[in-house]
């Protein structure tokens, strides 16, 4: 299997939630996304609120769920401790582009200029300058990596993990070979 097909659809559709929070919640050229879905398509002349007080953090959620589930599904033979490793690299990318905000004009300084001119990294500055780091965003994120990793236990060859598959193949092998069958 090239893919773990379940964990991706989860990710996946956990972002087209967080999507939905982008496009219909907050104003085109509040995020890059937005200003590239208001280029494609105008402004809506209207906002829904869809998630109440949890907008502001679902993205946040979304970004660190979908991620973490969506990188795990690209290595559906990884063992525990991978996928342990996958959603602490997601974890640390998340955490610091929040807590970046925080420090947003001294990282800001460390942005090359030549990122001025690349496509996706055009706007890093002013994410970190003008972003607005939020508490709440940190535990949001927190949750999202810790129910990313729990869906990927449970999604991962029945919930069980690969280490203990290949040791119940390996005695199953061993007790054929002593048995010559």
């Amino acid at each position: 299997m090239f893919a773990n097909s379940r964990q991706f659809a989860v990710g996946f559709s956990a972002l087209l939630v967080g999507l939905m929070e982008y496009v219909f919640s907050r104003p085109a050229d509040s995020t890059y996304l937005g200003k590239m879905i208001g280029a494609l398509a105008g402004d809506f002349p209207f906002r829904i609120e869809m998630f109440g007080i949890f907008g502001g953090i679902l993205p946040e959620y979304v970004h660190a769920f979908s991620f973490a589930l969506i990188t795990m599904a690209i290595f559906p033979r990884a063992v525990k401790k991978v996928r342990g490793a996958i959603c602490l690299f997601w974890l640390v990318v998340e955490l610091f582009f929040e807590i970046g905000q925080y420090f947003g004009q001294q990282i800001a300084g460390y942005i090359p200029k030549a990122f001025d001119h690349i496509f996706m990294l055009d706007n890093l500055k002013s994410y970190f300058v003008n972003g607005t780091y939020d508490h709440l965003d940190v535990l949001a994120i927190c949750l999202g990596i810790t129910a990313a990793y729990i869906t990927g236990e449970l999604t991962t060859q029945g919930g069980k993990d690969n280490d203990s598959l290949i040791s119940m193949q390996r005695e199953s092998q061993d007790a054929a070979l002593e048995t010559g069958t």
